[in-house]
């Protein structure tokens, strides 16, 4: 979970007058993320005296206003106030501020051709910005770049870089934030002190977003490593800060981690809640755009009503996921295009330059040309390292929704089960680890009683609702632990993991039972009752090689299918 770091928000440190303009604005400054509530005060007391500033306090008042405008979400607005600021500044510090912040907004406004090309600028003003604060924030931006278009090496070379240089303070906490979240990119972000010594640097400098972006970022990572109740209980003790800072994608996001976490729980009605709140706080521009936090509610929701057994609403909601997903996409493609498009201007400003040099005598015009050639090189050097990582972010984003593809491969379209080949792959590996642990395990094979018959009477389509509604039933006597797949056909196998004979015996009669019970109503108005016949097996009577039990579930099976059906059959 990764969103851009407010880095121009660094506030400068400055000596005033107890109770002057120029405290009011530094102490506003400073209290941007620490107490935001406080900062907004001190905004409006700013604009009532704005009479009585120097033209220099406007300008800075007019920046703080434009920075608060763009983390409210008014991207738009906060950049034409910062365009309009850096045209009539003369505070060379001021006006670097102003576009560093202008680079954030460009970047989330989706203006990426503009937000690249401003930053080549910036950084070809490094040599002559003095304050480390200012360095701090232009060289967070490039690290933030480099990192999400998969240059991770070198943007966390550059963030620990940072860490030396800042051993304390607002801008270790900085420092600590930027590596933490280039880790992340670069899966490597595994020890938890690591986050909570980050954590507490930037609580402890009052630096509250960042930490809490910080808090946002592990919980979404502790579910990813399938440990969902501490993402829980990390979120719900963020929770009272987030909702302080009144920072609208943080409260968002605080939502759709939590409905993520609560749904690999499996805690679906929590987690659907938690995914509508999520929702509720996205504007309807948010919603229709890429936004992670949109992607993951609605990726909850999806799955829970379908979980349900609400297939309109499971539909409705995973075409508003797959927009997010596809939105995605397109915006790997725009940005690399937009990258494209810069290179290809900085390549013609330069071939101008050298077809200039050739054809100018003049040796004091061909000295400029040749320093401006050497700082176009090293414009086209810094292109040509974030080319290639927003290209390495397309193949990112394409892997990621390679794996998605992949995952739903593995699942049976029809009945939500394991296909054959997964469900075997998986129960192998899942017996060898219990065979290794000395845990016992039951191997179910259950088959549906007379299946062809109902195929010829009421059709395919038909037995297709027998099949749906049978793995239905039998999916909700399983425990999460529990491993089902369709072997083919009208067949399916259960492996439960830690379970007796007599635990086995008791699910399967009891999944018996419940099929048995259920009428399936098919689409001609008729219902009709069915039965299954299963056949039973454990590991304490033939081991845990996969051939063996299948072998003896199936011969088990045919004992149940000899006997009647729509019973349970053993054998060992």
């Amino acid at each position: 979970m990764s969103c851009w770091l407010v880095l121009a928000a660094l506030p400068l440190s400055a000596a005033a007058a107890a109770g002057s303009p120029s405290e009011l604005l530094d102490r506003a400054d400073q209290q941007k993320f620490s107490d935001h509530d406080a900062f907004l005060l001190d905004l409006k007391q700013l604009e009532r005296q704005r009479s009585a500033l120097s033209p220099a306090q406007q300008q800075r008042l007019d920046y703080l206003l434009a920075w608060q405008a763009a983390f409210a979400g008014k991207y738009d607005e906060s950049s034409r106030a910062l365009r309009e600021l850096i045209g009539r500044s003369k505070d060379p510090e001021l006006v670097v501020r102003a576009k560093s912040q202008l680079i954030h907004n460009l970047f989330l406004g989706r203006h990426y051709e503009a937000a690249y090309t401003l930053a080549y600028e910036l950084m070809a003003e490094m040599p002559q910005i003095t304050n480390p604060a200012i360095r701090l924030a232009v060289t967070g931006q490039v690290i933030q770049m480099l990192s999400s278009q998969g240059q991770s090496d070198l943007a966390l070379n550059y963030a620990h870089q940072l860490q030396q240089l800042f051993p304390s303070g607002k801008e270790r906490c900085l420092a600590d934030a930027l590596t933490l979240k280039t880790e992340l990119q670069r899966k490597t972000a595994t020890a938890s002190l690591g986050f909570q010594a980050a954590i507490d640097r930037c609580m402890a400098a009052k630096q509250a977003v960042f930490a809490n972006s910080l808090r946002l970022d592990w919980a979404d990572s502790l579910t990813d490593v399938g440990d969902p109740e501490q993402a829980i209980r990390m979120l719900k003790r963020a929770a009272p800060d987030i909702l302080k800072s009144g920072y609208q994608f943080h409260m968002a996001t605080l939502q759709a981690a939590l409905a993520r976490a609560y749904l690999a729980k499996g805690a679906i009605t929590a987690a659907r809640s938690s995914a509508l709140r999520a929702v509720s706080l996205l504007g309807p521009d948010d919603q229709s755009q890429v936004n992670y936090a949109a992607e993951m509610a609605y990726e909850v929701l999806y799955r829970v009503a379908k979980k349900q057994g609400d297939s309109a609403a499971a539909l409705g909601y995973h075409e508003h996921y797959m927009t997010q997903v596809q939105a995605a996409s397109q915006e790997a493609k725009a940005q690399a295009l937009a990258f494209q498009m810069v290179r290809q201007n900085v390549l013609e400003k330069k071939q101008k330059l050298e077809q200039l040099g050739r054809e100018n005598q003049i040796l004091q015009l061909r000295q400029s040309l040749d320093q401006k050639a050497a700082e176009n090189n090293r414009l086209y050097i810094l292109l040509l390292l974030v080319t290639l990582g927003f290209l390495a972010l397309w193949a990112f984003r394409a892997k990621r929704l390679q794996l998605r593809f992949r995952e739903q491969a593995r699942r049976d379209s029809l009945t939500d089960t394991l296909v054959r080949r997964h469900f075997l792959e998986l129960t192998g590996r899942r017996l060898a680890q219990l065979e290794r642990n000395g845990d016992q395990a039951c191997l179910l094979i259950l088959d549906i009683d007379h299946f062809k018959a109902i195929n010829d009477v009421h059709g395919h389509m038909q037995g297709d609702v027998v099949l749906k509604q049978v793995a239905k039933v039998s999916a909700e006597a399983l425990r999460n632990v529990d491993l089902f797949g369709r072997l083919g056909g009208e067949e399916f196998g259960i492996l439960l993991p830690g379970c007796t004979l007599e635990q086995g015996i008791e699910l399967g009669e009891r999944i018996c039972r419940a099929i048995a019970a259920n009428v399936v109503g098919l689409e001609s108005g008729a219902s009709i009752r069915v039965t299954a016949s299963v056949g039973l097996t454990t590991t304490a009577q033939v081991g845990w090689a996969l051939s063996a039990l299948l072998a003896q579930a199936d011969k088990a099976l045919y004992c149940a299918k000899h006997d009647g059906r729509n019973r349970l059959r053993f054998c060992a």
